[in-house]
């Protein structure tokens, strides 16, 4: 059977040729140019799916949280482009037990973010809550930000702590007590306004989400830009909650950071000083070679989140 990336490989390579004005598989958004010249504004477009028990355990989050998250996560990708959230395109699969109140809560969650839903589809689902989401937003051209363009020489930077969110998951799947860390696998936040500070800045070269976790999310800027990178693990920024927990349940902090994954930080490459109102983590920096990482400090084994 294909790994996941490989059938999205397949699916690339067998499809029609693409207009000129489209930028289809290969970024975290496809593009749709609409104007001719760098400053024309352009539309982005990224769909997401959540399914019941693979993305989410109903009984552990509350409808109005996952309705935010699910939007989350496509917002999430439209931040990666260095793009604004316009609107989004809500598709709900409802299986029987899913109450009034319940669906009401869950749109109050999909609200929550102020992007409005301009369509959509509904239908009954034999068994699992399955959401998907298509979500759109607007970029200046020459503001948008790929997987591609890392440079050798550039740092390599988060825009924020990782780790949270994989161990709140840890304590959801293993009935422990650890509220903000299950708050923040619950609750994340999309680094929208980070990235509008990012996007003009000419020095910020690759960028994209982690959604998977940094092992598996930089090779991908990595491949895409035909360079190498080494990373230096005493600097991954991990939370004061996280490195508790993870002592007190025997965890490697460093390896479940950068592999857990819902993270939804800012990973991006810049040469020269970042400008930006929030803090910013230096991990480590691009170099020539093959497109993988060279972890110092700890050898990391593993890989972050497949679904294949």
């Amino acid at each position: 059977m294909y790994s996941e990336f490989s059938l999205i490989e397949f699916i690339k390579n067998c499809q029609p040729t693409l207009p000129k004005h489209i930028e289809g598989i290969g970024d975290d958004c496809a593009i749709i140019f609409r104007g001719e010249e760098n400053q024309a504004d352009e539309q982005v477009v990224t769909c997401d799916t959540m399914v019941e028990n693979i993305h989410f355990l109903r009984a552990a989050i509350s409808p109005y949280e996952l309705g935010r998250k699910a939007v989350t996560t496509n917002l999430s990708d439209i931040a990666a482009m260095g793009a604004k959230p316009e609107s989004i395109i809500l598709a709900l699969s409802i299986p029987k037990g899913i109450t009034n109140d319940y669906l009401e809560e869950f749109i109050k969650g999909v609200n929550s973010w102020g992007v409005p839903v301009i369509g959509g589809d509904t239908t009954k689902s034999p068994e699992h809550f399955v959401i998907t989401i298509t979500a759109m937003g607007r970029v200046m051209r020459n503001n948008i930000k790929r997987r591609s363009t890392a440079q050798v020489g550039d740092v390599i930077y988060l825009s924020g702590t990782v780790g949270d969110s994989a161990a709140g998951l840890h304590a959801i799947l293993n009935d422990l007590t650890c509220q903000p860390l299950v708050f923040a696998h619950n609750n994340p936040t999309p680094h929208i306004s980070v990235a509008l500070e990012l996007a003009p800045q000419e020095n910020v070269h690759a960028m994209m989400d982690v959604s998977d976790g940094v092992a598996s999310d930089l090779v991908h800027i990595l491949k895409a830009s035909g360079v190498g990178a080494e990373i230096d693990t005493a600097m991954i920024p991990m939370s004061g909650h996280f490195k508790d927990y993870c002592k007190v349940n025997n965890l490697n902090p460093v390896e479940l950071a950068v592999t857990g994954g819902e993270d939804y930080v800012l990973l991006f490459t810049a040469s020269d000083k970042v400008m930006c109102h929030c803090d910013l983590y230096p991990i480590g920096k691009i170099v020539e070679g093959a497109p993988q990482i060279n972890w110092i400090g700890e050898d990391i084994r593993k890989s972050g989140f497949t679904h294949f």
